[in-house]
C-alpha cells in the first residue's frame, strides 16, 4: 500500500512518471489493485498514452465496477479522439457511480458549456466546485460559460481563480480577454493617448506600445476564437502604420 500512498501524492503534484512508477509498482506486488490500475490510468493518460490509458481503465473497471476515475479517464481519451457522445456517457455513468466526483462533473460541465447548454454545464460545474474549490478546470469552464453570457466582470473573477489554482495558457488566455472586455473603454483610450503622442512627438517608443499592444491583444483574441475582437484588434495595427507611412511616401 507504500507504492500506493506514493503514487497519489506524485499524482496530485504533478509528477505523473514518478507517479505511474509507483502504481506500478504496487501492480507487480498485486496486479489485482484497481486502484493502482486507476491510478496507472490517470497517468498515462497525462502522459499522452491514450491506448495505455483506455487499457488500464478498463481493468480497474472490471476489478471493481464501484470506481468512478476510470469511467472519467475514459471520457478524457473519447474526447480526445472527438467521440463526444461517447465522451458524455462516461462522465454520466462516473457521476451515477460517484455523484459528488469533482473530476467527472468538471468534465460533464465542460462538455456542456462546450456543446452550448449553458445552464446544464454550469450546474454540473457549480457542483465540481462544491466538491472540490481547487478544481481549476471547473472554474475555467465557468468563466466560458460566464464569458458566453456577456458576464464578463464575473468571467474575469473565475478565470484569474483557474489561473492563481494552475498557470494554465488556456486560464491566462481567457484572463487577458476578458481584461480586455471588461476595461475596453480605458484601453481604447489608452491607446489613442499613445497613438496622438507618437504622431506629435515622433516617438518610437510610443508609436512601438501603440503597435504591439492590440497586435499582441488581437492574437489572444484569435487563440480564444473571439473572431470579431481579433479583427478589429489587427485592424488598428494595420491602420495605424498606414497612417504613419502616409507621410513617408507624400513626401517623395
Amino acid at each position: 500500500m507504500t507504492e500506493l500512498l506514493l503514487g497519489d501524492a506524485s499524482y496530485r503534484e504533478g509528477r505523473f512518471r514518478e507517479a505511474f512508477a509507483h502504481y506500478t509498482a504496487r501492480l507487480q506486488e498485486n496486479p489485482s489493485d484497481a486502484f493502482a490500475h486507476q491510478g496507472a490510468a490517470r497517468c498515462l493518460y497525462h502522459l499522452g498514452n491514450l491506448e495505455g490509458a483506455t487499457r488500464e481503465s478498463e481493468i480497474a473497471i472490471q476489478l471493481d465496477e464501484g470506481l468512478a476515475l476510470p469511467h472519467v479517464v475514459l471520457g478524457y481519451v473519447s474526447s480526445r479522439k472527438g467521440d463526444v457522445a461517447r465522451s458524455e456517457a462516461q462522465a454520466l455513468r462516473a457521476i451515477e457511480i460517484e455523484p459528488a466526483n469533482s473530476e467527472a462533473n468538471a468534465h460533464l460541465g465542460a462538455l456542456l458549456v462546450a456543446r452550448g447548454a449553458l445552464d446544464q454545464g454550469a450546474k454540473a460545474l457549480h457542483k465540481a466546485i462544491e466538491s472540490d474549490k481547487e478544481n481549476w478546470y471547473a472554474q475555467y469552464w465557468l468563466a466560458r460559460s460566464e464569458s458566453v453570457r456577456g458576464n464578463h466582470k464575473d468571467a474575469l473573477r473565475l478565470a484569474w481563480r483557474a489561473f492563481r489554482l494552475k498557470r494554465s495558457s488556456r486560464a491566462l488566455v481567457l484572463v487577458a480577454v476578458e481584461l480586455a472586455v471588461v476595461y475596453r473603454v480605458l484601453l481604447v483610450m489608452g491607446l489613442l493617448a499613445l497613438t496622438v503622442f507618437a504622431f506629435v512627438y515622433r516617438s518610437t517608443v510610443a508609436l512601438l506600445v501603440a503597435l504591439v499592444l492590440p497586435l499582441l491583444m488581437g492574437i489572444v483574441a484569435l487563440l480564444a476564437k473571439r473572431w470579431l475582437s481579433a479583427a478589429v484588434l489587427i485592424a488598428s495595427v494595420v491602420a495605424l502604420l498606414t497612417l504613419y507611412a502616409i507621410p513617408f511616401f507624400t513626401s517623395k
